[in-house]
């Protein structure tokens, strides 16, 4: 496990939501995070990521390591936000056996201080309910334009009441470079950080990369300036996920990077719904 790695997040907490601290898990398509979480310094102060498709032999150890290693605190929660629909019926009561206590999974609760415009709330993935969570606490005074540039691509909108407004979703980087492999006989798999962008592409690698890249950056800076259109011209936008780094350079909006803002929202979750 990786230890003593911190990241500083500004989050506005008070009174007792300061003194707990949370393991949160966020499990996604292709990487899992697991993360000791203070809130009262708003700092991450153990992270451990592995790939999804290793969460059989990792998870509960990841999760059991973190909660003994409190023990002589005092228990400590745990909330799980996973977007691998069979995960929580696999590993619900072995993980409650192996940390001795009650395990939370992520899901919409109408107790949570966001309210969810959304047809079914049930359905809204719990990766963006817990970033619209991070929202909600994080910029109570603006607008927010929440990206997150993972396996898939999320992008939504919080107001500054609070208010999930909808979102959209798009292909992230690797399964639309997959997709272009998978999908035809002679382009190449193109790693992402294999090359850099040329433009216009003089071989067939840089014109799949500057593609994807600059096709990427742009429907998102479209999607940021119809937000803003809709809604509120000087709504900030928080970003995230392990593919922002790619596209980033190439946007036409500012915007403030926070690499783990999943899951220190899934330690927002937990904490607002004991309040």
């Amino acid at each position: 496990m990786e230890t003593g790695l911190s990241y500083f997040y500004p989050v506005l907490l008070h009174g007792d939501f300061m003194n707990n601290y949370i393991i949160a898990a966020d499990i996604g398509n292709t990487n899992t995070h697991v993360g000791l979480i203070n809130c009262a310094s708003r700092s991450i102060l153990s992270l451990d990521i592995f790939p999804s498709g290793e969460i059989n032999k990792r998870l509960i150890e990841s999760i059991a390591s973190l909660s003994q290693s409190m023990k002589h605190a005092a228990p400590v929660p745990v909330v799980v936000s996973s977007v691998l629909s069979p995960i929580e019926k696999q590993f619900s009561d072995s993980l409650s056996k192996a940390v001795d206590g009650k395990v939370s999974w992520v899901k919409y609760d109408p107790k949570l201080p966001v309210r969810v415009h959304y047809q079914d709330p049930l359905r809204l993935g719990a990766d963006r309910l817990v970033n619209c969570v991070y929202g909600f606490y994080s910029a109570k005074e603006r607008d927010l334009i929440i990206i997150d540039a993972g396996t898939a691509i999320k992008v939504d909108y919080v107001n500054a009441g609070g208010e999930f407004m909808g979102g959209v979703i798009l292909p992230g980087l690797t399964m639309q470079l997959q997709s272009l492999h998978d999908k035809t006989s002679l382009l190449p798999l193109v790693d992402p950080g294999e090359v850099g962008i040329e433009f216009p592409g003089l071989t067939t690698e840089s014109c799949i990369l500057g593609g994807v890249r600059l096709g990427i950056a742009g429907a998102l800076s479209f999607l940021v300036e119809k937000y803003r259109i809709q809604f509120n011209k000087d709504a900030a936008v928080l970003t995230t996920g392990g593919s922002w780094k790619y596209v980033q350079e190439y946007v036409r909006f500012t915007f403030e990077y926070i690499p783990e803002l999943t899951l220190v929202g899934c330690a927002l979750y937990e904490q607002s719904l004991s309040l």
